[in-house]
This record gives structure tokens, sequence and C-alpha cells, in this order.
């Protein structure tokens, strides 16, 4: 689930969903962890589930700068 803050805004844990799946079906973690190992590879659902126990990651004012940078670059690449 993303209410788990350390996986919250994970690049892995984030995408669109119908609204009858996420807000009536309860996000369908069934077929969303599903999707997600289809994607990223099989076990990355487990890696997310594990990391979602950790304490979450406090950044620091620079790599919150760094992040803006990464996450710009790659919407500018991908409107390209």
């Amino acid at each position: 689930s993303r209410a788990n803050n350390s996986t919250k805004y994970h690049e892995h844990n984030n995408h669109a969903q119908c609204p009858d799946c996420n807000m009536y079906n309860n996000g369908r973690p069934d077929f969303y962890e599903l999707e997600v190992d289809r994607r990223y590879g099989v076990g990355t659902w487990a890696g997310l589930l594990q990391l979602s126990k950790q304490p979450q990651k406090k950044y620091t004012d620079q790599e919150m700068k760094e992040l803006i940078v990464l996450y710009n670059t790659k919407i500018a690449d991908h409107l390209k």
C-alpha cells in the first residue's frame, strides 16, 4: 500500500488505475502485484514489501533538489 511512507513515492509503486479498481476494489492488490513484477521483473513486488517495512528515508534539501532535477529530466525525455 502507498500508506507505507518508505514506498509511497517509489517509482515502481506509483501507477494509474481505473476508478473501479482504485476506489471501489481497494486497488486490486492481487493484480497490482502481478503487474509490478511484469513491468520490472519477478521479485520486484517482494522487494517493495521488504522496503515498506523499513523506516522512511529522510532526504536532505540537496537530495530533494537532485530528485527534482532527475524527475523533471525523465518527464522531458518521455515527452519527446
